[in-house]
């Protein structure tokens, strides 16, 4: 009936039937991987509950036996605990025994019971079984025996205030089935060579050729082999939890031997602490740990559901510390993977280190959340573990890389290029590789691929990741792929127009909710060279970081943060670039609408021609019938603007409004230009719609021509405000304005006003393009007139003026273009001829009285001056009067009527004028008309015209009969009259044609 081994001896151990108890909860350790509900005593929820760890074998028995034989031949043997005297760690029962040859016992519905230190108790039975004593005794301890019919192993949690539960009263933790269990003690080996079932609470294993070879010096298993597997289920909703690992029971711990009336062995006193729940101190052999490695040889798939993980083949490791599993070394992955109605209450979730309880604001929400698949089958259905061949499970001597961070580490490979897969249609998620690890305990996944392959996780209708590694935390909710890999909008991985890329790592953290992961991402994070593409435009950055936050019981894209070298450009030739782009979104329609953008760090912005560049530009966008449109934009830090056209602004802050066109620049430096042409000012604020611009306070426009081969430059300023009508091409400008135009190194004109206005022209050149040129620019007085100053300094002293034109009146209206003067009002115009080169230029300032030095003439009117100075001409209406100093020695000469013509002309001196400088310097002639009157010296000449030749000093006279010219000396003498009059005024001669004789009253 009993038929010994032929395989080779294992180390001599005394482990006794109960001995094969163990393999059952071995092989629940090796299993242990599918459950992932399991965590720590005293928050265990009642819905997630614990598998048994593997055995303490250490605790089987190593002690004496000792019994009796009952009436008919029944068994009855206690097998003390040798390291605790007086604990009973086994009993041995038989209804019927019977010695037989060999040594041998033969007994009819064996039983035994064998205590845990931990309060656990193990029931073991059968129909029948024949063991092998050291005496062939029946009160002595088996060496091997083999059990047969309904052969049943149980596991019984601890009972309270008890050694084990009652039959009947209690379910067991574990129930092993089969019809034939061979033991050997000595060899210690345990073998089930026909058709086992093992059933947990959790777990439905059913295969055939168990063996188990234990090492008992060593207290470790050295080989556990499944030759077949049938089937293999585990139920995640149908564990009832035991009572977890802590304090046992007083009277297990310190459990007195009973033994029947007969027996020679002595109970051992009872333990001082008996009667005290107190935890049993630990035998001093689990101090040490053992590693155990498992492989599933080819054809591994695991089912849930619909849901399936499958690879070539598998393989585990596992650290036992005193024959257990350490606590926590199977830690919990909660994943929500129902939907949950907006409002509802969350299910209780056990508490753990990741998600303790009051998670934080941003992972508690009541929105609701999609079904989630992590990487290992998970839900309430059962799974199904399917391998093909035989499963071994052998020690490990030393430390193992794969159990350097966990205590549980699974491992799923294949030799083909995603030949690890995991599917769920429901989720509609698919990922291969060639290589799945898990560490159980640190709840680390990774699915890599060979070198140079991807792998791959994706989504229908979400995309997909590729890279040669993808690690995930199922405790923290953060994927990481440590190395370069794309997210594809394609979920096959095919290049797609929408995904991003990158060339150094990236980094997914999911939604926690109450300890539970979620597939609802929080933040993405990429390095290296990261490029962002979708049908709308692309995003590139050194790092590219983007946030989601809950939005209407969904997740949703709140911000993007760009860092390094940051680019964005849209399909319609947009770009933008800068250190830093920060862009915030809201959900609208649906979908993420962009509400605001911020580039830092040599930003730039540019579209259709237009560029922007600042420090920082900062975009404000609201809701548009097409999407999103830009509201305001605002550049900070030098900021400046280049359009087309040749369009450009600069300023400290630029604050624009694309949809009105309105833009405001402040700053000490702010300044608007196009083409020869610039406005500058601390405060500007251009109007698109309307083309106008306006300057508040002080500003200056400056503006540079090309005149007669010559550059002409003329810049005003103003203290009060500018506002300038590009339509109308004319502005006006307030408050002490003052216009200075320069044509060459040595002519200057000053403008003085309160107020003027310019208006500008808009001319081609030759090159095609077109420019504002300034036309006119009229000067107007308030409590003091308008000036004109124009200049010709020394060419070899800049400090000596060599001629002078100054003009003042009410209005000074001035054309650029033909060099016409038109003063509507009374005024005055000076002209200053050539100066000694040593004498300084002192003409005069506003109100300032004239300085008549050598060559010097000065008109004065009452209605209206027109000066031409292009033509060397000038006419005076109402009052005119002229006063020239020769600057040759004679007299000074006053001329007065009620019109005067003048001539002007440049004459040859040291300086000579570059081209296009200034004519009207010195006065040529001067003709008067109406009511004429000159003086000179003592003399006085009246007439009705008059002409001055202010060169040859020559004055010729006439009147009309019966009007004469009259000559008078004003010292006394009789004066002439005649019809004309010839006045040498350097010699005084004078030459009279048509005297009448002098007719003086009687």
């Amino acid at each position: 009936m009993h038929r010994r081994s032929t395989r080779p001896r294992g180390s001599a151990s005394r482990t006794g039937l109960f001995a094969a108890a163990g393999v059952f909860l071995v092989l629940s350790g090796v299993f242990a991987w599918v459950y992932v509900g399991r965590t720590s005593p005293g928050t265990q929820p009642a819905d997630v509950p614990r598998i048994e760890p593997p055995p303490d074998l250490g605790h089987l028995a190593r002690g004496s036996g000792t019994g009796t034989l009952a009436g008919a031949g029944k068994l009855f043997v206690q097998i003390v605990d040798p390291g605790t005297p007086g604990r009973i760690q086994a009993e041995i029962t038989a209804d019927r025994s019977e010695p037989l040859p060999d040594r041998q016992v033969r007994m009819d519905m064996p039983r035994a019971w064998v205590y845990l230190r931990d309060g656990r108790s193990l029931s073991i039975e059968a129909d029948r079984g024949v063991a092998t004593t050291p005496d062939g005794g029946a009160s002595s301890r088996p060496e091997d025996a083999v059990l047969e019919g309904a052969v049943v192993v149980r596991m019984y949690a601890a009972v309270a205030g008890a050694n084990r539960p009652v039959d009947g009263a209690a379910e067991p933790l574990v129930t092993m089935r089969t019809t034939r269990l061979r033991v050997d003690a000595v060899r210690g080996e345990l073998e089930i060579p026909e058709r086992f079932a093992l059933d947990t609470a959790g777990l439905a294993f059913t295969g055939r050729g168990l063996m188990l070879l234990y090492n008992e010096p060593e207290s470790r298993a050295d080989l556990l082999r499944i030759a077949e597997r049938y089937s293999c289920t585990y139920r995640p909703r149908s564990l009832t939890p035991g009572l977890p690992p802590g304090p046992a029971r007083a009277d297990n711990a310190s459990r007195q031997a009973t033994l029947p009336a007969g027996t020679t062995s002595t109970p051992a006193p009872p333990r001082e602490d008996a009667g005290r729940t107190t935890a049993p101190a630990r035998p001093a052999e689990v101090a040490g740990h053992t590693i155990y490695h498992a492989t599933f040889p080819s054809g591994v798939e695991v089912r849930q559901s619909g849901r399936a993980l499958a690879a070539d083949r598998a393989e585990a490791w596992v650290r036992l510390i005193g024959h257990a599993l350490p606590e926590g070394a199977i830690a919990p992955v909660v994943v929500e993977v129902e939907p949950r109605a907006a409002g509802s209450t969350p299910p209780t979730r056990p508490t753990t280190p990741e998600s303790p309880t009051g998670a934080r604001p941003d992972e508690r929400h009541a929105g609701a959340a999609p079904a989630t698949t992590p990487l290992l089958p998970t839900g309430n259905e059962p799974v199904e573990i399917v391998w093909a061949g035989p499963l071994d499970v052998v020690p490990v001597q030393g430390e193992v890389a794969e159990l350097a961070r966990n205590d549980v580490h699974l491992r799923f490979t294949s030799d083909r290029d995603g030949g690890v897969t995991i599917t769920d249609p429901a989720g509609h998620v698919h990922a291969t590789g060639r290589r799945l690890d898990y560490g159980a305990t640190r709840r680390e996944a990774s699915l890599r691929g060979a070198t140079g392959e991807a792998a791959t996780i994706a989504r229908a209708g979400t995309g997909a990741v590729t890279a040669e590694r993808i690690d995930a935390s199922l405790g923290t909710g953060v994927v990481r792929v440590p190395v370069a890999g794309t997210l594809n909008a394609d979920e096959a991985g095919r290049e797609s127009p929408r995904g991003v890329t990158w060339s150094r790592e990236a980094e997914f953290r999911m939604a926690m909710r109450d300890g539970a992961v979620t597939n609802q991402v929080r933040e993405i994070r990429m390095t290296g060279d990261v490029r962002a593409r979708d049908a709308a435009g692309t995003l590139g950055a050194n790092t590219v970081t983007a946030t989601f936050a809950d939005a209407a019981g969904d997740t949703t894209l709140s911000r993007i943060l760009a860092i390094g070298a940051a680019r964005a450009a849209d399909r319609e030739g947009g770009e933008v670039s800068g250190d830093t782009i920060d862009a915030a979104f809201q959900p609208r329609d649906g979908r993420p609408a962009l509400t605001h953008a911020t580039i830092t760090g040599n930003a730039v912005a540019g579209k259709d021609g237009r560029v922007v560049r600042a420090e920082s530009l900062d975009a404000v966008c609201v809701p548009s019938n097409t999407g999103v449109r830009v509201d305001r934009v605002e550049a900070r830090g030098a900021a400046r603007f280049d359009g087309e056209d040749d369009q450009h602004a600069q300023a400290e802050t630029i604050i624009a409004w694309p949809d009105t066109h309105v833009a405001h620049l402040s700053g000490e430096h702010s300044k608007v230009w196009r083409g020869p042409s610039s406005v500058e000012g601390h405060r500007i604020i251009l109007d698109g719609t309307n083309r106008t611009l306006d300057v508040i306070g002080e500003g200056t426009i400056r503006h540079t021509a090309q005149r007669n081969s010559a550059a002409e430059m003329t810049t005003v300023s103003w203290t009060h405000g500018l506002r300038y009508d590009d339509v109308a091409e004319s502005g006006a400008c307030t408050g002490s304005v003052l216009a200075i135009t320069r044509r060459g190194e040595h002519d200057s004109e000053t403008l003085s006003a309160d107020t003027a206005t310019l208006d500008l022209a808009t001319v081609v050149r030759a090159d095609g393009t077109s420019v504002k040129e300034l036309v006119t620019l009229d000067a107007f007085g308030g409590d003091r007139p308008a000036t004109l100053e124009a200049r010709r300094a020394s060419i070899t002293d800049p400090h000596v003026l060599e001629r002078m034109l100054y003009v003042e009146g009410g209005v000074i209206r001035s054309s650029m273009a033909t060099g016409t003067v038109t003063i509507p009002t009374r005024g005055k115009l000076l002209t200053v001829g050539p100066h000694d080169a040593t004498q300084p230029a002192r003409g005069p300032s506003r109100g300032d009285t004239p300085d008549f030095s050598r060559g010097t003439a000065l008109f004065s009117w009452t209605t209206s001056l027109t000066l031409n100075r292009a033509a060397g001409t000038a006419d005076m209406l109402g009052d005119a009067r002229l006063v020239h100093d020769r600057g040759d020695g004679s007299p000074r000469s006053q001329l007065d009527a009620d019109e005067l013509h003048a001539t002007f002309r440049e004459r040859p001196t040291s300086t000579q004028a570059a081209a296009g400088a200034m004519n009207a310097v010195d006065l040529v002639t001067a003709t008067a008309t109406g009511n004429v009157r000159l003086i000179s010296g003592v003399r006085e000449l009246r007439g009705e015209r008059l002409t001055y030749d202010a060169g040859k000093a020559l004055i010729d006279a006439s009147s009309t009969p019966p009007r004469l010219v009259t000559l008078a000396d004003r010292a006394g003498s009789s004066p002439v009259r005649a019809e004309s009059l010839r006045w040498h005024l350097r010699t005084d001669r004078v030459e009279v044609t048509g005297v009448r004789p002098v007719t003086t009253p009687r």
